[in-house]
């Protein structure tokens, strides 16, 4: 019995160990519509909420998100045991870019409309539509094949609390 659960266990271990590297990008969830660093607003909340859970057991050791409130609210969501929230300069895009080359395990980017696009394109070379100030839930999902990132393009579903202020 000992050998056998020591056999499923490393079957369980060399099947994550297979699994492709992945990075999720998006834009920070819908904000408020006031102030100088606004906060989620509550279709925001619900949004974050949202992709959260469909994330909810892939592995996810790093939470990136940018100084700002709107920012880390949406990657606050993720937070859960064995993920850590690190903050980032969206300034400083190439060092963000050879950061994310060079961690191991997978990583949620939380960032803004001007820098989100320009992050996916350093990473895989591919150009993508730039963000409007209305686009929100826009996931860029990057599967590590080799030295190359893969790129697919998800859209969150309206959550039903922000389909009345639609």
């Amino acid at each position: 019995m000992k050998y056998f659960l020591f056999f499923v266990l490393s079957l369980s271990f060399a099947a994550f160990a297979d699994s492709p590297r992945q990075i999720f990008l998006s834009r920070h969830m819908e904000k408020a519509t006031s102030g100088q660093d606004p906060a989620l607003s509550p279709c925001g909340v619900a949004q974050a909420q949202a992709f959260a859970a469909q994330l909810k057991n892939t592995p996810l050791p790093w939470l990136m998100h940018t100084p700002y409130q709107r920012t880390k609210q949406t990657a606050e969501a993720f937070s859960q045991q064995g993920r850590q929230l690190l903050s980032y300069d969206p300034r400083q895009l190439d060092q963000l870019s050879t950061e994310l080359n060079n961690k191991a395990g997978n990583v949620l980017v939380i960032g803004h409309s001007n820098t989100i696009p320009a992050l996916v394109a350093k990473l895989t070379g591919e150009t993508v539509a730039p963000l409007t100030e209305q686009d929100y839930g826009r996931i860029y999902i990057l599967t590590q094949q080799g030295k190359q990132w893969l790129l697919k393009i998800e859209q969150l579903p309206t959550p039903p609390p922000c389909q009345a202020t639609r």
